[in-house]
């Protein structure tokens, strides 16, 4: 398990806590399918050519939970993981895997007992795995810090099952000892969520 995914489970837990001992607060938890799109590129020259390296769109799954501090605001916290493949002109180069953990100040705009509209800004610590090239080379990456917002949709079920939309864009790269290369992904999702 790496360090991420050990952050998001004390911070599940830390959650938990406090919303047993908050009355009123209402807390949710969230599972989302996610299509990762990456915006961001970089131009290589190599002998007169160039070609654009850049993180393949992919798909990912998130987990998340919100805790409501109010009727108009709530702070969020998600883990993600997609994996990616890494081209240069269309063709694969090299691989690894993104994995953000995210704090979000949602200001809830719309909400009913159905639609529950939100909007906010958002702070990622991004863990990036070591790239794999297709030659067997390994360049070991580092961790970034990643700003961006996002806006989201619950749609209720039943009293306390919802499905979750959203999307999300964050200013991001990855950084290797070999260089860098913008990603600024956006992030789409989909999944259900259970209220109380």
């Amino acid at each position: 398990m790496n360090k991420c995914a050990c952050l998001a489970v004390v911070l599940v837990a830390f959650a938990a806590v406090s919303t047993a001992s908050a009355q009123g607060n209402r807390f949710k938890v969230y599972a989302a399918y996610n299509y990762v799109a990456p915006l961001g590129s970089e131009d290589i020259t190599d002998q007169g050519a160039t070609e654009t390296l850049e993180a393949a769109e992919e798909a990912g799954w998130s987990l998340g939970f919100e805790w409501r501090m109010g009727k108009w605001g709530g702070l969020e916290f998600d883990y993600l993981n997609a994996d990616h493949d890494i081209e240069l002109g269309g063709v694969k180069v090299a691989e690894t895997t993104m994995s953000p953990l995210s704090a979000s100040f949602n200001f809830h705009l719309i909400h009913t007992k159905i639609v529950d509209f939100y909007l906010g800004p958002t702070v990622s610590y991004v863990n990036w795995d070591d790239v794999k090239t297709i030659d067997g080379d390994t360049f070991s990456t580092d961790d970034e810090f990643a700003y961006g917002a996002q806006v989201g949709l619950d749609i209720s079920l039943v009293k306390s099952v919802a499905i979750v939309a959203g999307v999300r864009y964050t200013q991001l790269k990855i950084t290797t000892d070999d260089g860098d290369v913008d990603v600024n992904p956006l992030f789409a999702k989909v999944g259900f969520a259970f209220r109380w």
